[in-house]
């Protein structure tokens, strides 16, 4: 097979950073390092990496290369832009109930652990895998699987540099291949300069009317209005529709073809413009919009940098009836810009990139979040499992009774505030617990909360069956201590839990704790 060569046959010549960026990154790869590609939002990262892929393609001996992407969107789109370059046979989508495993697969991040298990089963090597949104690769379905992968190359691509926020770790990767910068892009004409006019009609005017009048003044072409909620969003597009300006709202509660259906029609003039809720923050590639109206009073400065970053993408292909997109007009009705300095185009372009940057901190360290507690539950029903089979032991040993006559209904049911007072005060007979059990045992004993009448139940059964035979051993010294009077075997030490997995359930108890003592401040 011939080697390729880079953009041949390509429909758009490559910018001058695609075409510096892709031989830099092809070195890196070949050196075995895991880098990044830091290139602002709009500057065309998804058609450097369908070259990159493209090329990687040369030489697959039957493996794949995996490409992963935050949302089920951006699989579709992404898909997208590779077929028009390699093919759509070649080109495979992997979520949901598509399960298409082609030499190049396209998939999103929480369906990677499924694709891994798969290409695993069916003995398929990864021959590179590409991270978009690189921000988001601390996500455990990311960061834990991509190892598992074990792909020969790994490239990420972001938005931002993502190095001087603290609590950054992008793990996954030891170096930055490449770095495209807001400035570069305005001097090479890959985003349009901002213009922004703020209202000017003075005070008392009603917002939806006050932005009414700054869209009949000043925007012409395709243009997007923020909302607050869906309801406001269909609220205001049906009040626009009513004024003579024809609009639709677009949002979560739309199917995906319903969404596609209302900005195909604001693309082809059919509608004058769309009032969203979120649209523009969830990566969606519309660089034939020429407009944004920031009708939305935030106070947050990240959530509308998001919107405006995305109106001044350069539209490749001009538009026939309103000619080049040669600007990115911002209507600024609460003088949102103006609040926090950014009226020219230097400062918006500063804020931008710093946007960027607290976007991916505040994302990451939600995910830190959201993985604690998804941790912590895992530990817990871990612990509570350590839990039955010590009683299981107990109760094989005569040292409890059977729990059999309780009702199952009873079992269930969430565990009383007279449980949870027992719960506190036995706590301390974890000392009369084997070493193996004592740390499980008493990171139980401060969720008492977390569990149900019947596991609580089983709790106090434990602790109190070794405070009677602590109780007793001074009068028989001759007794074996009560934990080796259990059947022979039905325990070991490697059933204990983790240490990781009872220090996420005390920091549950911990937690508790603190809010109780803010409580009763």
């Amino acid at each position: 097979m011939t080697a390729p060569i880079a953009w041949e046959g390509a429909e758009w010549p490559p910018r001058r950073w695609q075409a510096e960026a892709l031989p830099v990154i092809m070195d890196g790869l070949r050196c075995r390092q895991a880098g990044l590609v830091c290139a602002v939002m709009g500057a065309g990262k998804s058609l450097l990496q369908a070259e990159l892929v493209r090329m990687a393609t040369r030489n697959l001996r039957g493996r794949v290369i995996v490409v992963c992407v935050p949302t089920q969107r951006l699989v579709r789109q992404l898909s997208t832009t590779f077929a028009a370059r390699l093919g759509e046979e070649r080109v495979g989508q992997y979520y949901g109930r598509k399960k298409q495993l082609r030499d190049v697969i396209v998939t999103c991040n929480p369906s990677l652990p499924k694709l891994q298990a798969q290409l695993s089963g069916e003995a398929r090597e990864v021959a590179l895998c590409v991270v978009d949104e690189a921000h988001r690769s601390e996500a455990a379905s990311v960061r834990d699987v991509i190892p598992d992968l074990n792909p020969s190359c790994l490239v990420g691509f972001t938005a931002t540099p993502f190095r001087s926020v603290p609590r950054e770790t992008v793990s996954l990767f030891n170096t930055v291949f490449y770095r495209y910068t807001i400035e570069d892009a305005v001097r090479d004409r890959v985003l349009v300069p901002p213009r922004v006019e703020a209202w000017k009609g003075g005070l008392g005017v009603p917002i939806d009317s006050a932005c009414l009048a700054m869209m009949e003044e000043h925007a012409r072409g395709p243009g997007i209005i923020s909302a607050t909620s869906i309801d406001d969003a269909e609220a205001y597009a049906s009040w626009l529709t009513g004024k003579g300006w024809p609009a639709e709202a677009v949002h979560s509660k739309l199917s995906t073809a319903e969404q596609d259906d209302r900005l195909e029609r604001l693309r082809l003039g059919e509608l004058r413009a769309v009032v969203h809720v979120s649209l523009l923050a969830e990566g969606v590639d519309l660089p034939w919009l020429r407009w944004l109206c920031l009708r939305r009073n935030v106070q947050a400065s990240v959530r509308f940098l998001q919107e405006v970053g995305r109106v001044l993408r350069v539209q490749r292909e001009p538009d026939e009836a309103l000619g080049p997109k040669t600007e990115g007009l911002l209507l600024d009705p609460h003088l949102l810009l103006g609040r926090f300095g950014w009226t020219t185009p230097e400062a918006i372009g500063k804020a931008l990139e710093e946007a960027a940057e607290a976007e991916a901190a505040e994302r990451v360290a939600a995910q830190e979040l959201r993985q604690k507690k998804v941790e912590e539950a895992v530990a817990l029903d871990v612990l509570l499992r350590c839990l039955e089979q010590i009683r299981d032991g107990l109760q094989a040993a005569g040292m409890v009774e059977s729990i059999a006559h309780r009702d199952s209904g009873w079992q269930l049911a969430p565990v009383s505030l007279r449980q949870v007072e027992a719960v506190k005060k036995a706590s301390k007979l974890t000392r009369h617990v084997p070493k193996q059990w004592r740390a499980p045992l008493r990171a139980l004993a401060k969720v008492p909360w977390a569990m149900t009448k019947g596991q609580a139940s089983t709790l106090l059964d434990v602790l109190y069956a070794g405070s009677r035979w602590a109780r007793n051993r001074a009068q028989r010294t001759n007794e074996p201590p009560w934990y080796l009077q259990w059947s022979p075997g039905l325990l070991s030490i490697e059933d204990a839990p983790s240490e990781e997995e009872c220090k996420a359930v005390t920091r549950l108890g911990n937690r508790s704790k603190r809010r109780e003592a803010r409580a009763s401040a």
